[in-house]
């Protein structure tokens, strides 16, 4: 099993639920940059014109360590059922894209969403891919998925949410990407 950190994210986490597990048996990469601030309020935006080559091993097993403000949980990432959408998370951590992100939208009842530079909903990498559809797992507290803009399948790029309470259910219908 691979793993390796994002570092870190800010803000409080609420609710998060049961489904993010770890295996203590995964060798760990570490990443510890944050992002270089140009100003007080402006982080240094990372920005890539396409998506990265597949790099990641789909038969792998790969977990994310992700440390907060409010302490540390894992994610276990999907690689065979999603490798694109792990090859990308996986990418983005290692570039450091994620450090010093904050969860922008915090419904306890329903996600946590993260994963924007501007941590307003308006970032991305620079780029984006199409979702690997159908969803394969349905979406509950614990899941982690890719967000999209306007539940267009095709804009997934670098915001992920996590659903945090009994509301997430209600994703079954729209068929965002689980990553």
């Amino acid at each position: 099993m691979t793993r390796f950190k994002l570092l870190p994210v800010l803000v409080l986490i609420l609710g998060l639920a049961a489904g993010c597990g770890t295996s203590a048996s995964a060798p760990t990469a570490h990443a510890h940059s944050k992002k270089t601030q140009v100003s007080d309020s402006a982080p240094h935006v990372l920005s890539w014109r396409s998506a990265p080559p597949m790099t990641i091993n789909p038969k792998d097993n790969y977990v994310a360590v992700v440390n907060t403000t409010a302490g540390s949980f894992t994610m276990d990432l999907f690689a065979s059922q999603d490798p694109v959408a792990v090859n990308n998370f996986v990418f983005l951590s290692n570039q450091h894209f994620y450090d010093g992100d904050k969860f922008f939208r915090v419904l306890p009842s329903f996600v946590i969403q993260t994963g924007d530079p501007y941590n307003d909903g308006t970032g991305g990498p620079g780029y984006t891919w199409p979702a690997e559809l159908p969803v394969p797992f349905p979406y509950q507290p614990g899941i982690v998925a890719m967000a999209v803009s306007d539940n267009n399948p095709n804009t997934n790029g670098s915001q992920f949410f996590i659903c945090t309470g009994p509301e997430s259910v209600d994703l079954n219908k729209e068929g965002m990407r689980i990553l």
